[in-house]
């Protein structure tokens, strides 16, 4: 075996070349177990447990055949969910209303699963409660039967403790304990309920549950028949994330080893679970640190869990069997097949970056047992635990382990009906996963174990479906796996094929250390250099400003060239001339343009990074998101210039042809703004150029240096210099003489609505043609949160719509409407997390806040916070800055204030403004946001689906988002643009944009006019 280091973890985590399906293959061909023996014994056990189960009445009967991992399972999983978590009965019985109205029955029926919802109340009605409780198998059946809200609320709440009884050992340890020694066949790993913490006060709390529950358990075995414990790293740390890798690491070392040490002094072993997989090498890292720390000396009772859907998970058992190896010890590995597959997928899309999980269900089951040939292999120093549900898998290990001493393990409630069949016939030790937690707590969790179908496909539901094929149930996943042609599922796709017509912006893995250390070793080479941005049209004495950034102010960036008035007549005078050649060019042509800008933009990458942190201070992900963006607005504007601006021929009379085509307008001047001064630079200058205009581009003075990299790209790329002009000055000198003179042809802005409205009275005074002119401008963008919301992912939500890029985007939420049942409790929430918030220099990778841009902005937010105290503001937090940054930090801060009208203009900054409001007065909320005049974007978070889409309606803004956050539109996906004092429209990503730069023109020629119409004359009569 070749040494294995978290390096080597690293890079096969995003793997995509086969080169994680070849290692598999490598092992699978030395392993000898009988595959035919092997589906034979694991067919026979489902035939046994069908046959047993028709004979029972049981809950657990009930509960494997309500597939609760269906669709109509775990949309009533959710609804559970949501009733346990409403704090106020209106709410709640709006709630149920919309859930079994008469609509929701019928969308139920279309999706064919009301049947099942039926089946399930009876059922628990009939079978578990029993039928001396006449009064609750009513109740049950009352939620199919009646509307009434106390009903169907009483109803929930006892399918709750059902639930609970089913799926929980017990609300506390204690119970879980007295539970557990009624069931002598197994022993149990126990997990105390919750998901992860938010703020450091849950952190305490999941970690004193954790101490108290390796107290109270009692050991009379030895180490592995004993019960043990398993922690999750995010419920005793609340920012255990590879950005916060310098803190949490050692915070969760020393929060492990207090525990450890505990259960070493009891022997009670103890198992870190698996989380996301961009805390893989995290969670390795800690392991590793804390397992051979002083106090702990490589106890063997201290182990790990594995996820075989990783494509790093074979390196992660070989990186632990040299661990243990070179430390002469065992280490306990749980083998799992994974947890979080769905998540997984999705944000692999979202980020731009290969998934880390195979994306086929056999893929997972082949790699699981090729990490268990490798665990048996080395069971000297692997302590084999192997958690599965799958009756094939069972029988693999099984015929792989022969009298290899090994430790099967299930989750309560879901997996003893196989193993009740299974350790009839075989020794095996099998230990049962047995949550601890309040009924509140446990539909969080069976959620996620019911969306594990990406990992396991429902095993367990259809082994005692006797409607499935036995034989297709036990398959050997290597016999499935070579048949195909591919081993990726077509089926998902990978973030480069999100889009039909163009490829997707790359993103970057900043939990991929590897990664990240390459862009920084890059810096260095970026920080000699100081940038000097100019005009192509020199002048004879020519002035330069420098340029320092808001991140240090002591350190030159370069210097930018001060413009004259003769600089700006002769770009305008070479943009009016170069407008006939460059707009004759093909379309496709000018797509082409745009197409290699982006490849090109994409291979910059790392001195945009270093750009977009130093000039405008943005963090790494932002700076990421902003370099994705700009790529997508060159490659969606070059798709749609394809799609759009072609000419095409209009239906009419025979014996005419008429032909519409679109045509550039001429001139067009694009200012820019410095919140985004790459994407929506590229944006606007992309569009001008591909619908056929010749630009003078405006960028904001405060990040030149970035519009200026940006221009030599889209040289290079093929845009003549005479078509696209760099104009790096003040409003006074170049913007304000452009937007009066005729020969500019349109205009588009990024700004403030107060820039806007004066651009637009200086168009109106011309003499000459009206022109178009495009404004995007600013918002009193709202956040409104109901009491059905879940508040631990609206906290989130709304820590990164405020505070994220130090408040300054467009979309960014100022004003929070809380409905008031929920206020306190969301309130606390808030502090504990902002309480969190790291502010700094966003070159560090832990940095969560930068600095804002300039002495202006700070000083604008000074003054914004003087005015709060003369309207009695509440104060609620405010971040803490280190006094030594040399830069405009401003700390990110929330108040309460008694309602929107208190607030004159938009706060641009991380100032966020909570509003506390009834839920009889939601349409008071919708008029207090329309009564500002601005229709930028708002939040709203609900599990009211359709009272939140009818108050997205209602909401006359341009972007509404439900239940995520309201930041990071993605070009051609979510189009970003506002309303009234928002901005003109149309939509900067959107379908309409490249229309608006455009001129239309008809020509209609009579093909009849000379010699007859050839049409009618070839017709055959």
């Amino acid at each position: 075996m070749s040494f294995i280091s978290l390096n080597d973890v690293a890079k096969s985590l995003r793997d995509k070349e086969s080169c994680a399906f070849g290692a598999i293959k490598e092992i699978m061909k030395s392993v000898d177990y009988n595959k035919n023996m092997s589906s034979n014994v694991a067919k026979q056990w489902v035939l046994d447990i069908r046959s047993a189960q028709e004979k029972t009445n049981d809950m657990s009967s009930f509960f494997n055949k309500m597939d609760l991992s269906s669709e109509e399972g775990v949309s009533l999983m959710c609804m559970a969910e949501a009733l346990l978590r409403i704090p106020d009965k209106a709410t709640l019985d709006e709630f149920l209303s919309e859930s079994l109205s008469a609509k929701g029955i019928a969308d139920a029926q279309r999706k064919g699963w009301f049947a099942n919802a039926a089946h399930w109340g009876l059922v628990v009605g009939s079978q578990i409660i029993g039928k001396k409780d006449i009064f609750w198998q009513k109740c049950l059946q009352g939620v199919v039967k009646k509307i009434g809200a106390p009903v169907v609320r009483s109803t929930v709440i006892k399918i709750m403790g059902l639930l609970g009884q089913h799926f929980i050992m017990g609300e506390t340890i204690s119970q879980a304990l007295k539970r557990s020694d009624e069931q002598k066949k197994y022993t149990y790993s126990y997990d105390m309920l919750g998901e992860a913490a938010v703020t450091e006060n849950d952190a305490a709390k999941y970690f004193l549950e954790y101490q108290k529950a390796i107290k109270e358990i009692s050991t009379k075995e030895s180490l592995f028949v004993n019960p043990g414990v398993s922690i999750k790293l995010s419920a005793i740390h609340p920012r255990y994330e590879w950005s916060k890798k310098d803190s949490c690491v050692n915070d969760l070392v020393k929060l492990l080893v207090i525990l450890v040490k505990d259960a070493k002094a009891k022997n009670i072993n103890i198992t870190i679970d698996a989380e996301e997989s961009e805390r893989l090498i995290l969670s390795l890292e800690i392991f590793q640190k804390a397992w051979q720390h002083p106090d702990i000396d490589c106890w063997p009772g201290f182990g790990l869990a594995v996820q075989s859907y990783t494509r790093a998970s074979v390196d992660v058992i070989k990186f632990c069997i040299e661990l243990a190896k070179n430390n002469n010890s065992m280490i306990p590995l749980r083998l799992v097949k994974g947890a979080y597959w769905d998540y997984e997928i999705k944000n692999a899309q979202v980020l731009g970056i290969n998934p880390a999980v195979w994306t086929r269900k056999t893929m997972t089951d082949v790699s699981y047992l090729a990490c268990a040939s490798l665990m048996l292999e080395a069971d000297d120093y692997i302590y084999c635990q192997f958690a599965t549900h799958n009756a094939h898998t069972v029988s693999a290990i099984l015929s792989l382990a022969k009298d290899k001493k090994i430790e099967f393990q299930c989750l309560h409630g879901m997996g003893q009906v196989l193993y009740e069949h299974v350790l009839d016939r075989n020794p095996a030790l099998c230990r049962i996963y047995a949550p601890v937690g309040s009924h509140r707590a446990l539909l969080p969790y069976l959620v996620r174990r019911l969306l594990e179908n990406g990992a396991n496909n429902s095993f367990v539901h259809k082994l005692v479906d006797s409607t499935k094929n036995a034989d297709e149930l036990v398959k050997c996943p290597f016999d499935e796996i070579n048949k195909l042609t591919q081993i990726e599922n077509p089926l998902i796709k990978n973030f480069d094929q999100l889009y039909a017509k163009r490829k997707n912006s790359k993103g970057e893995d900043l939990n991929n250390f590897l990664q990240t250390s390459k862009i920084e070793s890059s810096f260095a080479f970026f920080d000699a250099k100081t940038y000097l941005v100019c005009c192509r049209y020199k002048s004879n004495n020519q002035n330069y400003k420098e340029i320092t950034g808001p991140v240090n102010r002591g350190k030159l960036l370069g210097k930018v060239a001060v413009l004259d008035s003769s600089q700006v007549e002769l770009a305008i005078n070479q943009a009016q001339k170069s407008y006939d050649c460059w707009s004759n060019v093909s379309v496709e042509l000018r797509a082409v343009c745009l197409e290699k800008a982006a490849d090109y933009l994409e291979k910059a990458r790392d001195e945009f990074i270093y750009l977009c942190m130093t000039e405008a201070g943005k963090t790494w992900q932002d700076s990421i998101d902003e370099i994705r963006e700009a790529v997508d607005f060159l490659r969606y504007y070059a798709q749609q210039a394809r799609d759009v601006l072609i000419d095409k021929k209009c239906e009419g009379p025979t014996g005419e042809e008429n032909i519409w085509r679109p045509v550039g307008r001429g001139v067009f001047l694009c200012i820019s703004p410095w919140n985004f001064p790459l994407a929506i630079f590229v944006g606007q200058v992309s569009a001008a150029l591909v619908a056929g205009n010749t630009v003078l581009a405006k960028p904001a003075s405060q990040t030149a240096i970035i519009a200026y990299k940006m221009l030599e790209i889209l040289y290079k790329a093929g845009v003549p210099k005479e078509a696209c002009h760099l104009l790096p000055g003040g409003h006074k000198v170049v913007a304000s003489p452009l937007v009066s003179d005729d020969r500019v042809k349109g205009v588009m802005l990024t700004g403030s609505t107060n820039t806007a409205k004066k651009i637009a009275l200086n168009l109106a005074k011309r003499a000459g043609a009206i022109v178009p002119f495009i404004a995007e401008t600013g918002g009193q963008n709202a956040m409104i949160i109901d009491s059905s919301a879940l508040l631990e992912q609206s906290v989130k939500e709304v820590v990164e719509s405020a505070f994220k890029s130090a408040g300054q985007r467009c979309s960014a939420c100022r004003v929070l409407f809380l409905q008031q049942e929920i206020a306190d409790e969301f309130i606390h929430m808030l502090k504990g997390a902002m309480q969190l918030l790291v502010i700094g220099d966003p070159m560090l990778l832990k940095t969560d806040v930068g600095p804002v841009i300039d002495k202006s902005a700070y000083n604008a937010l000074e003054n914004h916070v003087q005015y709060l105290t003369t309207i009695n503001a509440k104060e609620l937090f405010v971040c803490d800055v280190d006094d030594d940054l040399d830069g405009f930090f401003f700390a990110p801060r929330a108040y309460e204030i008694s309602g929107l009208d208190c607030l004159k203009e938009e706060v641009f900054g991380p100032v966020l403004h909570i509003v506390r409001y009834a839920r009889e007065d939601i349409d008071k909320v919708v008029d207090s946001i329309h009564a500002t005049n601005y229709g930028l974007t708002v939040g709203i978070h609900s599990r009211l689906i359709n009272f939140a889409t009818n108050l997205a309606k209602k909401l006359d803004v341009g972007n509404v988002y439900i239940n995520r956050n309201m930041i990071g539109a993605v070009v051609g996906v979510q189009p970003f643009g506002g309303n009234n004092l928002s901005g003109t429209g149309p939509k900067a990503g959107g379908p309409w944009y490249l229309t608006r730069l455009s001129k239309e023109q008809v020509i209609s020629t009579n093909t009849a006019a000379i010699g007859g119409n050839a049409e009618l004359l070839m017709i055959d009569s």
